[in-house]
């Protein structure tokens, strides 16, 4: 009788430890959940459309070019990878 009222001792032990950790851990959750609450991240902000920019140049035929510089001597030197440069003579 004394073995069987020290095993439901133990046992009892043990289930009283085994409470006090379940609401240990329960406590630490809920006081971690009111100290920090969790929170929806900020949507964020749209990025304003960008406008295209107008190029600094602006591609023109041989003859616009020509219609342009009418006047003025200049000379087209003919590069290595095949594209022309116009070079203004004027003083």
């Amino acid at each position: 009788m004394a073995r069987r009222a020290a095993a439901h001792a133990r046992l009892r032990l043990r289930t009283r430890q085994a409470a006090t950790g379940a609401v240990a851990a329960a406590a630490i959750a809920v006081t971690a959940t009111l100290l920090f609450p969790w929170r929806q991240p900020s949507p964020l902000p749209i990025a304003p459309i960008a406008t295209v920019a107008k190029p600094a140049y602006e591609i023109i035929s041989d003859d616009e070019l020509l219609a342009t510089l009418r006047d003025r001597p200049l000379l087209v030197l003919p590069q290595e990878n095949g594209g022309k440069k116009i070079v203004l003579l004027d003083r």
